[in-house]
C-alpha cells in the first residue's frame, strides 16, 4: 500500500519543517506501507531545501516541490497533482505540526476496514485534547478522556450532517481513500479560513463509511498560521477571515443538499458573520481603508447575496457592537 502525504509549507523559522518529517520518519508502519512524502515550499521565507532534513526509512521517498507563493489551499492541490497515479490514500501535515508515531497506521487500518475517509484525535494550539471541545465527538459519540483509546466507523452520512456546521477533524490529522475520492481538491479562492472544512465536506459526501480513532495521534505547532493568525477580529486579517467564513457558508448551502433545518442553521451562521463583517468594515475604514475595500470587493465575489443582507446587517450594527465589546 502506498501513501502519499502533502505538507504545505511556509515558514519563518528554521527546524519546523525538518521536526516535522522526522516524525513522518518515526511512524511505525507494516513492512508493505510505503510513504511518499511532498513538500510544497510555496515561496516560504525559509527555504525547504535549506532544511536539515532527517534520514528516511527505505520505504519512504521525500520530494520538495519549490513555488511562488499561493496559499495554503493552492500549495495542498499542488501537493495533490503530485501524488503518484498509484497511491492509495494521501495523508496531511502542516508544516508546523507533529505526528505520534501510529497514527499513519491506526489510519491505513481503518481504510482497510472501508472507510473511505480518516481522522484521529490530537492536542490543539494550548495542549488540549481535540476531541473533549469537539460537540460531535463529545456530544453524539460520547467521548471521554478518561477512556481507553478506540477506533471505530462511523456512516458516512452521518459525519457529513455533522459536518455542515462543525469543522471536526484537523487537517494534520486527516488521511482519505485516494483512490475514489482523488479527483477532488480545496477551494482556492478561501485564503484564511474554510478551505479545509468545505474539502472535508466534499469528500465524506461521497463516503460511505468514516472512521475516526480517539487517541492522541498528534499536536500542532506555533509557526506561520494563516488561519489561526487571523482570529485577531479587529485587525486586516480578522477582516479578510469573516470575508472567508461568509464565502464557506455561502458555498455549503449552493453546493450541497441540506435538510431545511441545515440551511437555517446556516443562515443563522451567516447572519452572524455579515454582521460582524460590516462592523468590522468601519472599524478598518479609518485606519486600513484600502484593504477594507478590497475586502469587500472579493466578498461580492464570493457571495453576491451581501447586497441583500447588507441593510439588514446595518441595521443590527449597534446591538453587534454593544454584544461584541461586552464579550
Amino acid at each position: 500500500m502506498k501513501i502519499a502525504v502533502v505538507i504545505p509549507f511556509y515558514q519563518h523559522a528554521h527546524g519546523l519543517l525538518a521536526a516535522a518529517v522526522a516524525s513522518i520518519a518515526a511512524q511505525r508502519v507494516a513492512p508493505d506501507i510505503s510513504v511518499d512524502v511532498i513538500v510544497i515550499d510555496d515561496g516560504s521565507p525559509v527555504s525547504a531545501a535549506a532544511e536539515s532534513m532527517p534520514n528516511l526509512p527505505a520505504q519512504y521517498s521525500l520530494t520538495i516541490i519549490a513555488r511562488a507563493n499561493g496559499g495554503v489551499a493552492s500549495a495542498r492541490n499542488a501537493g495533490l497533482d503530485a501524488v503518484a497515479c498509484d497511491a492509495d490514500a494521501v495523508a496531511f501535515l502542516d508544516s508546523d505540526d507533529r505526528w505520534a508515531p501510529d497514527h499513519l497506521q491506526r489510519g491505513i487500518d481503518m481504510l482497510r476496514q472501508g472507510a473511505w475517509f480518516y481522522f484521529d484525535n490530537g492536542y490543539d494550539l494550548n495542549g488540549q485534547d481535540r476531541f473533549a471541545r469537539t460537540p460531535f465527538m463529545r456530544d453524539r459519540h460520547g467521548y471521554d478522556v478518561s477512556a481507553a483509546p478506540y477506533s471505530q466507523l462511523v456512516d458516512g452520512a452521518e459525519f457529513f450532517a455533522a459536518l455542515v456546521t462543525e469543522c471536526v477533524p484537523h487537517t494534520s490529522q486527516v488521511i482519505y481513500d485516494f483512490r475514489r475520492l482523488g479527483r477532488y481538491r480545496f477551494d482556492e479562492s478561501l485564503r484564511t479560513a474554510g478551505e479545509d472544512h468545505l474539502f472535508w465536506l466534499t469528500l465524506t459526501e461521497k463516503a460511505p463509511q468514516v472512521g475516526y480513532h480517539s487517541g492522541l495521534m498528534g499536536a500542532r505547532g506555533r509557526g506561520v498560521s494563516i488561519n489561526s493568525g487571523a482570529y485577531a477580529w479587529d485587525s486586516r486579517e480578522g477582516l479578510q477571515r469573516v470575508v472567508d467564513e461568509i464565502g464557506l457558508h455561502s458555498k455549503i448551502k449552493r453546493r450541497f443538499a441540506l435538510t431545511s433545518a441545515q440551511q437555517a442553521a446556516i443562515d443563522t451562521k451567516l447572519m452572524r458573520d455579515c454582521d460582524h463583517f460590516f462592523f468590522l468594515m468601519i472599524r478598518n475604514c479609518h485606519r486600513y481603508p484600502v484593504t477594507a475595500l478590497r475586502a469587500f470587493r472579493r466578498l461580492s465575489k464570493l457571495d453576491a447575496a451581501i447586497w441583500r443582507r447588507a441593510p439588514a446587517s446595518l441595521m443590527r450594527l449597534r446591538a453587534h457592537r454593544a454584544s461584541f465589546t461586552a464579550a
